[in-house]
């Protein structure tokens, strides 16, 4: 007889998370659940045994076998084949689902590539979450409205009284929107998201976190471009957009020099999912671009940088 039990994903996360359906699970719970099986195996006296634990996708990530938490498991399923295993006494807590409707008492998440936090229910209020999120570290927040729900999500770092925005997704509420927050500064805290209902009918939704791709090709896969920095770029093809993002700073001198007679318009956006920019700069041909911008809301507030070639060429650009 074969045995498969798949645990929730999350299980290593002292906290709330879901599994791929989006089953919501408390980490001991998904613990406790694998070692019930375990227990009743046992108890069965069947033979020739065999039990596979699938741990989901964090076992691929590195060093995850150096966990205590997976050793256990490793090892307590080791002991079940060689017929070693003890029954376990198993506690009956319950682990009642964070409220999550204040920025106060937000729901936990974990930050690893490629979380999904799914809600249980629909919901009809406004609900804030809470991850960590290391000194200098971006991630891409995708919210998803799930059988026709309209929401809209904005981000924030956490301190203990609530921050002014560090980014925003409005207007386009039954779409998918994701959008990068970022934390500039030196030290780790968490990213804050608040989602939040439009209209007047529950919502479910799920949301996943990613790492950025930064390849330029769109506002999500924006290059970063270091306060006090530059960097160079290049365009083959006339009408090709190159997007970077700035964040850190309350007031930004933007720069874009093209190389010899090339043409490049220079825009700046602080919403992903909106199609107008908040400044922008169009000189002739051959002549800089120049963008002085006050930024209204906290200084981890992303903006995004338009590139627009209007012929092929070379470029610098520069964050004063």
């Amino acid at each position: 007889m074969g045995l498969e039990v798949e645990g929730d994903y999350h299980m290593l996360w002292n906290g709330w998370g879901t599994d791929y359906d989006g089953q919501i699970y408390h980490s001991d719970y998904a613990m406790r659940k694998y070692y019930a099986y375990l227990n009743e195996m046992k108890r069965s006296g069947l033979d020739q045994t065999i039990v596979g634990y699938y741990l989901g996708a964090r076992t691929v990530l590195e060093d995850i076998v150096k966990d205590p938490v997976v050793r256990l498991t490793y090892d307590e399923t080791y002991k079940f084949i060689k017929d070693q295993y003890q029954i376990k006494e198993l506690s009956n807590e319950t682990f009642p689902p964070p409220t999550g409707d204040t920025w106060d008492n937000p729901t936990i998440l974990d930050a690893k590539e490629g979380d999904v936090y799914s809600t249980p229910k629909a919901i009809s209020k406004t609900q804030w979450y809470k991850f960590p999120i290391k000194a200098r570290e971006d991630w891409v927040i995708t919210l998803t409205p799930l059988e026709g729900s309209s929401v809209g999500m904005e981000t924030r770092l956490w301190r203990p009284t609530q921050t002014p925005h560090s980014g925003f997704s409005y207007g386009k509420y039954t779409q998918i929107q994701s959008m990068v927050i970022s934390n500039p500064t030196t030290s780790d805290t968490y990213g804050m998201i608040r989602v939040f209902v439009e209209g007047d009918a529950a919502a479910k939704y799920k949301i996943t976190l990613t790492k950025p791709v930064e390849d330029g090709t769109s506002m999500i896969n924006s290059i970063e471009l270091a306060n006090g920095g530059s960097l160079n770029g290049a365009v083959s093809t006339p009408g090709q957009d190159v997007w970077y993002r700035i964040s850190g700073k309350k007031a930004y001198t933007l720069s874009l020099v093209p190389e010899g007679n090339a043409d490049f318009d220079f825009e700046l956006y602080y919403d992903t999912n909106s199609g107008s920019a908040q400044a922008g700069s169009y000189t002739p041909a051959g002549e800089a671009e120049t963008i002085h911008y006050s930024n209204p809301y906290d200084e981890s507030f992303v903006y995004y940088l338009k590139v627009k070639a209007k012929t092929s060429g070379n470029f610098t650009i520069n964050n004063q």
